[in-house]
């Protein structure tokens, strides 16, 4: 009766880790906002080898330069180098919503930038407010991915073209597949 609890016992604790494709194929990364009301997307597969059209860098202790609880959600288009992004400095994962105008950051950065190579590349990168907030903000543990996931909205401004730039109805989701230290 003992081997057969323990049997069992021991069935139930490796039957709640799911093979990892199993997981991935309920999550995927995404990175979509409207720029000035046309869509953008983040899109893979462009003539820039390498390119990460989905990019979450989370750094909770200082590393080369870049301060202790740093975020950063973008989304590059890998065919036009049509990019958008938002950095949070001080971030604090427990806070799951920030005013990008808020007293409570360190500091905060938003992007948007376009251009038919990186190299002349037209940034609207002034902040004049807007929002992001987090539905899910955990990374990997033993069994399953993590996943990393929000809306956000933003307006910058490009001060020598005298341009503003509306980037709404902003949504994203990273799968982190590592644990953070």
């Amino acid at each position: 009766m003992k081997q057969l609890l323990f049997l069992s016992t021991l069935l139930l604790v490796f039957a709640g880790c799911k093979d990892n494709e199993e997981v991935e194929t309920k999550l995927f990364p995404y990175f979509y906002c409207k720029v000035n009301g046309q869509n953008f997307a983040g899109v893979p597969s462009g003539p820039f080898t390498g390119c990460d059209p989905w990019r979450l860098n989370y750094f909770q202790s200082e590393f080369n330069g870049i301060p202790t609880s740093t975020v950063g959600v973008n989304g590059l288009n890998c065919q036009t180098f049509e990019q958008v992004g938002i950095a949070l400095w001080g971030f604090d994962p427990s806070t799951l919503e920030y005013d990008l105008c808020d007293a409570n950051l360190d500091s905060c950065g938003v992007l948007y930038g376009s251009s038919p190579d990186l190299a002349d590349q037209i940034l609207f990168e002034s902040n004049v407010g807007g929002f992001i907030e987090f539905d899910r903000f955990y990374d990997r543990n033993s069994c399953e991915n993590g996943v990393v996931s929000g809306t956000f909205e933003f307006t910058a401004t490009n001060e020598e073209l005298d341009s503003t730039v509306h980037v709404t109805e902003g949504r994203f989701q990273y799968i982190i597949d590592y644990e953070w230290y």
